[in-house]
């Protein structure tokens, strides 16, 4: 069984929702209008460790689909640029509005899945939101203010309250389990 049947998504649908940690984290790599190379670290770093995971859950097959997806050389950018212009997401200058892609696409896809399901995707990407806008940055200010302000929004828009995902060391629980944090 494919990771589309088990999920009970058509094709279409599983190749765009395996966009979407993509798609958070190129966002928040680039809100401060600079795409840096170690901006892509935390993706990949949290992608892999999940991919290893033994739960039986949406985003571990996601994760394990695009390790699947780099190792056959294929572009995830392209697959998701490909993407918003086939779903006519891009404007006439081939940006995209990021309100429109987030809650008029992935938000819709997300509410396919059992809400743990959708619950465990939407940690997965704000962890990784929150990752790529501190990973690189200065010391005094590691997060910029237009990534502080992404992030912000793609909560808003996703419908979450980022306050629950770092109450009670939620934040450093998760990366503890995928063995990014030291015990």
């Amino acid at each position: 069984m494919n990771f589309s049947e088990k999920w009970k998504l058509t094709q279409t649908e599983w190749n765009d929702i395996v966009t979407f940690p993509f798609h958070i984290s190129y966002n928040l790599a680039t809100a401060d209008g600079v795409l840096n190379d170690e901006e892509t670290i935390p993706y990949w770093d949290m992608v892999n460790a999940l991919s290893l995971s033994d739960d039986d859950t949406a985003i571990v097959d996601i994760a394990k689909n695009i390790i699947d997806c780099r190792e056959r050389s294929m572009d995830l950018s392209e697959i998701h640029g490909d993407m918003l212009l086939d779903k006519n997401l891009l404007d006439d200058e081939g940006f995209f509005n990021k309100k429109a892609t987030i809650v008029d696409h992935y938000l819709p896809l997300l509410n396919l899945f059992d809400e743990l399901n959708k619950e465990k995707i939407i940690e997965f990407c704000v962890y990784l939101a929150w990752e790529t806008a501190a990973y690189y940055g200065q010391a005094s200010n590691p997060i910029h203010e237009k990534e502080q302000i992404e992030f912000t929004n793609i909560c808003k828009w996703l419908d979450v309250n980022p306050d629950y995902y770092y109450e009670d060391d939620k934040r450093d629980i998760y990366l503890k389990s995928l063995n990014l944090l030291e015990e």
